[in-house]
């Protein structure tokens, strides 16, 4: 059991710089391109709906990866664990609240003719929930980074430690 728990621990880090990375390439460099690459703004949308949900489950195996491994540490940080499961209910939320209302107001703008007043209000909408996803997900990766930081410090000092 000590061995598993160890294991789970010290993946830690890899599972952080996995999730920090996969979500610059999805956000950075492939929904982008996506836009950039097709021509019609409706079909690039759906891509990226389609891309964003399925990236979300691997965001929710991420974080509970990390937060199993915050908790299996013998010396548990309360920090860790707070920041672990604050990136695990973010994943969540994505999963389960942010992706979906982007999708549902997304094909109901798709549906709702340009001239009729719900369509300016449905494109409010979108512009909101778009908006917070961008900030959360700044956010997200602005804590990920210092989690990546702060866990390379750790194992830097202990790493010393273990050799005096």
């Amino acid at each position: 059991m000590k061995k598993i728990r160890n294991l789970l621990s010290e993946l830690v880090l890899p599972f952080l710089l996995v999730w920090f990375f996969t979500t610059i390439l999805v956000d950075i460099i492939v929904i982008p391109n996506v836009f950039r690459t097709l021509n019609d703004v409706h079909q690039a949308g759906k891509i990226g709906m389609v891309v964003f949900h399925k990236f979300n489950f691997f965001e929710i195996f991420f974080s509970l990866m990390i937060l199993i491994g915050q908790l299996s540490k013998t010396c548990r940080k309360r920090g860790e664990i707070i920041l672990s499961a604050a990136l695990f209910i973010l994943s969540l939320v994505y999963t389960f609240v942010m992706t979906p209302a982007i999708t549902g107001i997304t094909l109901k703008i798709n549906q709702t003719n340009i001239a009729d007043p719900l369509y300016a209000e449905l494109q409010s909408n979108h512009a909101f929930y778009h908006n917070l996803y961008r900030n959360f997900d700044s956010t997200k990766l602005l804590v990920l980074l210092i989690f990546i930081i702060a866990t390379l410090i750790l194992k830097l000092r202990n790493t010393k430690e273990e050799s005096v």
